[in-house]
């Protein structure tokens, strides 16, 4: 939905240790759900969430790491610790949980 893609077009996502990123403006993430590119901006928070049940979600992006995109997405567990999820945006597939 719109919140979902609000969300994830912020700038600002912590970049995974790698490659350099260089995060999508909302025209280019809408662009690449429309060409198939990626999976849509609310299934990769929900993959998130299901790494923290209970955790809240607080920004996250979709970025080119070299030829991919990725989801780059931080939530807030229960517990105060923020754990930032890297989610390859083709596939849905977690890639990095940090920390685990």
């Amino acid at each position: 939905g719109l919140l979902g893609l609000a969300l994830l077009t912020g700038h600002g996502a912590t970049p995974a240790m790698g490659a350099p990123e260089i995060c999508l403006g909302s025209g280019d993430v809408q662009e690449a759900i429309a060409q198939g590119k990626v999976i849509e901006p609310k299934t990769a928070i929900a993959t998130a969430r299901q790494r923290a049940p209970g955790a809240e979600v607080m920004r996250g992006g979709l970025c080119r790491q070299g030829e991919a995109l990725i989801y780059q997405i931080l939530i807030l567990r229960k517990d105060g610790r923020l754990v930032h999820v890297t989610i390859d945006g083709a596939s849905g597939k977690v890639l990095r949980v940090d920390p685990p």
